[in-house]
């Protein structure tokens, strides 16, 4: 804020604020011991309101700084009305947990457990194989029976599309493969996952998991020609860019994401494809975010 000069009575304070208000300049007045200060709240405004402001002290009985006044109340109960809408739509993330988990955030929840029972059968039970078989973007047994010419991304999807195994393009997300991979990746669902589930509804949410799950399992498996890789991470980089598109385009929304996270999840994003962490599924987290914030600005998808 800048100041901007004193004036001597409550009355001519308010008159002026009211003036400012209607014109488009938010002023600020504090009460002092025998003065009213008169403060000017953004940067850009300063020149405008130091001319008005000069205006007003050489004729301050002008009956145009008195007219203003019905018309100041409408704009501040309008302003307050705006507030408390954007209010309203924000997501009190320790009021929702006191709910049960299962009737707060089912799809959520159905992420976690099943990733668990997976990893725990995969890790625990000793039966790794046997659910890759099942749950990965392409059966190794099916690729072995068709002719070499047909073993392509296409001619795979093709073939596993027509013995009905659909579930495919979505169940590699369930898979981790490792103890750091899982904790990882619970972390983020849940924190992003209850988030859009609470503001978006259930529906909402599991169709927003389908897509982009679909998206980054079939462009990781085209561009890598490979069905070995699992995980949630390309989801939970889908949920992170819808929210961060949320909160920098619909601020109204009710979304919020912190600056921090975001230089967090981007820096990590980056790291991983230096090779640094080791064999990741670079494709399928680039296309998950993008995915992501693209969902971010179609209509049907909002809260």
């Amino acid at each position: 804020m800048r100041h901007l000069g004193e004036l001597d009575s409550a009355d001519k304070a308010s008159a002026f604020q009211d003036f400012m208000l209607t014109n488009g300049v938010s002023i600020h007045v504090d009460e002092e011991a025998d003065h009213w200060s008169i403060w000017v709240k953004e940067e850009d405004d300063l020149e405008k309101a130091s001319d008005e402001f000069e205006q007003f002290c050489s004729y301050p009985d002008d009956s145009k700084y008195y007219e203003t006044r019905k018309n100041a109340e409408a704009i501040r109960q309008q302003e307050a009305k705006r507030i408390k809408e954007i209010a309203d739509r924000r997501v009190d993330v320790r009021n929702r947990w006191r709910k049960p988990l299962l009737k707060a955030c089912p799809v959520t929840l159905a992420l976690i457990v099943i990733s668990v029972v997976v990893f725990l059968g995969m890790d625990v039970a000793k039966k790794k194989e046997e659910i890759f078989q099942f749950m990965s973007i392409a059966n190794k047994q099916l690729i072995n029976q068709l002719p070499l010419q047909e073993r392509t991304v296409s001619g795979v999807l093709k073939a596993e599309m027509s013995r009905g195994e659909i579930w495919r393009v979505v169940t590699p997300i369930f898979m981790h493969f490792g103890i750091f991979h899982i904790l990882f990746n619970m972390m983020w669902t849940k924190d992003l996952g209850t988030i859009i589930e609470f503001k978006n509804g259930s529906l909402k949410m599991l169709i927003m998991v389908l897509l982009i799950a679909t998206v980054s399992n079939l462009a990781q498996f085209y561009f890598r020609n490979s069905p070995h890789f699992g995980g949630m991470s390309g989801v939970v980089f889908g949920l992170f860019g819808y929210i961060w598109m949320k909160s920098k385009f619909f601020p109204g929304s009710g979304f919020y994401i912190n600056p921090n996270t975001v230089f967090l999840m981007i820096g990590w994003l980056i790291l991983c494809t230096t090779g640094a962490m080791g064999p990741i599924a670079n494709y399928a987290h680039g296309f998950g975010l993008v995915s992501g914030m693209v969902l971010a600005f179609i209509p049907v998808f909002d809260s």
